[in-house]
């Protein structure tokens, strides 16, 4: 398995990544992102890879990927569209410095999911990234 990383151009948080594409999902459209390059490792990629998204260099969410498509974009040149589950998952907020396109993500670099402790409260993105740091989530 391994993952895809994109950082996400326009959005300034996981709140406003999130109300975009709950806007998307009620007007019946499906969660993807079209990129100009298909990834080699399809099948990798598609047996458990999440595709995380970078906001203001840092990791800040993820969304499982359920299927890659070849396209035509609108101007003839062909694409890739990166079909992504529903669910968007917050992740501790690790930095990242910009690139272009998308690039893999090994499993071992990949930040940890933010989870609620036991009376349902999320733990600060702050303590998750201190913790993801030194290795301990």
């Amino acid at each position: 398995m391994i993952h895809l990383k994109k950082l996400c151009v326009g959005i300034n948080s996981f709140y406003e990544l999130s109300e975009r594409q709950k806007k998307l999902i009620q007007s019946g459209e499906k969660i993807c992102h079209v990129t100009r390059m298909r990834p080699k490792r399809t099948s990798e990629v598609l047996s458990g890879g999440s595709l995380y998204w970078i906001i203001r260099s840092k990791f800040v969410a993820r969304q499982c990927i359920v299927g890659i498509e070849d396209i035509v974009r609108f101007d003839g040149k062909s694409a890739c569209k990166i079909l992504l589950d529903e669910k968007l998952l917050e992740v501790a907020n690790v930095f990242h410095r910009p690139f272009q396109g998308w690039r893999y993500l090994y499993p071992e670099k990949t930040p940890s999911d933010i989870f609620q402790d036991k009376e349902g409260n999320d733990i600060p993105s702050e303590i998750l990234t201190e913790l993801n740091e030194f290795g301990i989530i």
